[in-house]
This record gives C-alpha cells, sequence and structure tokens, in this order.
C-alpha cells in the first residue's frame, strides 16, 4: 500500500459526477502528512496552512489536505470512523501490485444513489457536533435523514455536552446545568476555524 488513501467526500463527489470542493488525503501519520504536503506544495509552487484537522493547500476552486488529526494504518480503517455512509468510501494505490484499489461500505453506492443520510455512530475522537453540522449542510444539498438517524446524531451531542457540564454554564439563581447554552457553544465550537501558515 502506498500509505495515502483518498477517501471520503471526494469519492462520494466522483461517485455522483460533481467536481469535489476539496481532495482529503488520509495517511499513516502526522510526520507522512507534512512530508507529503511539503513535497506537494514544493512541487506545486503553493503554500499551506495548517489546521488542528490538516494541513491545506489551497486552489481558488478546490484544495488538498492532508488530514492530521486523524492517521490510519489500513483503508478499512479510514471508512469505519466516517459517521454517514455516504463517506465509507476510500481509494488508494497499491505498490506491491502496482494497482489501484477501492473500498467502501455494502451500502455506500446506494446511500448516494438515494441521497440518504445514514448515521454509523463510529467510534472516534470528534467534535461531537461535527456530524449534526454535517446534516445541516447535506439536507440544504437533497439528502434526507430518517427521524432514527437524526436522534442518534442528537443524542451524541446531548451525551456529551452532559459528560462535559462546564461548570460556568450553570444557571445560577437555580444552580441548573443549561443544556440548551451548552449545546450551542458545543456546536460553535464544531464549526471549522482558520488555521496557520507552514
Amino acid at each position: 500500500m502506498s500509505g495515502l488513501f483518498l477517501a471520503g467526500g471526494f469519492v462520494r463527489s466522483v461517485v455522483e459526477g460533481e467536481k469535489p470542493k476539496d481532495v482529503d488525503i488520509w495517511v499513516s501519520s502526522k510526520g507522512e502528512a507534512q512530508r507529503w504536503a511539503r513535497l506537494l506544495s514544493g512541487a506545486l509552487h503553493r503554500g499551506s496552512f495548517a489546521t488542528s484537522n490538516a494541513i491545506t493547500i489551497s486552489f481558488p476552486d478546490t484544495a488538498i489536505q492532508f488530514i492530521t488529526r486523524w492517521t490510519f494504518q489500513t483503508p478499512g480503517e479510514v471508512i469505519g470512523t466516517f459517521d454517514f455512509t455516504i463517506a465509507q468510501a476510500v481509494v488508494w494505490f497499491d505498490k506491491g501490485v502496482g494497482e489501484w484499489k477501492g473500498l467502501c461500505a455494502e451500502t455506500f453506492l446506494d446511500d448516494v444513489a438515494e441521497r440518504r443520510l445514514v448515521y454509523t455512530s463510529p467510534v472516534r475522537e470528534e467534535d461531537a457536533a461535527g456530524s449534526l453540522l454535517r446534516v445541516n449542510k447535506f439536507v440544504a444539498r437533497g439528502y434526507t435523514i430518517s427521524d432514527e438517524d437524526m436522534g442518534r446524531v442528537t443524542a451524541r451531542v446531548v451525551k456529551k455536552v452532559l459528560e462535559e457540564k462546564e461548570e460556568s454554564l450553570y444557571v445560577p439563581e437555580q444552580r441548573e446545568f443549561d443544556v440548551e447554552r451548552a449545546t450551542v457553544k458545543m456546536v460553535r465550537g464544531a464549526r471549522p476555524q482558520g488555521g496557520s501558515s507552514v
């Protein structure tokens, strides 16, 4: 294997016949991401910038992102951590046999064709409200989500809010935890932030 995995939204966009907004590349370590980003930005004569999630090389209408927040050794590990089945696809070059290979979840193609969001409840370190923000984005683009899947996404956010219960989010008069304020704060925290040049 090459240790570079093209996955997620890029593969979904190609399957749907859309122009991808970005190319997300997963790697085996943060050091590998930095090395490949340096090589590619040098070859393309483009700058790059880093966030807590990725190193990005930007173009006017797209971006190449080497993901650093999550790293994986195998293609199966990559697709197993996506929150929706419509992202559970990966493509990589197998150097051992000299050919491109792909892997996807069993319902990936059907769910993309039906424009259906199915939540996978992945076990991963994440901003708990990130999936909720992606629901909003995909519904605006014509996807649907069942009440059951929306309930699972929402439950994950509420569970995380209740686990953290920040002292500053208690209502002083009643000493009662303000779930609404805490949830809003978590959603805001999950929105993408700017990065620094590398």
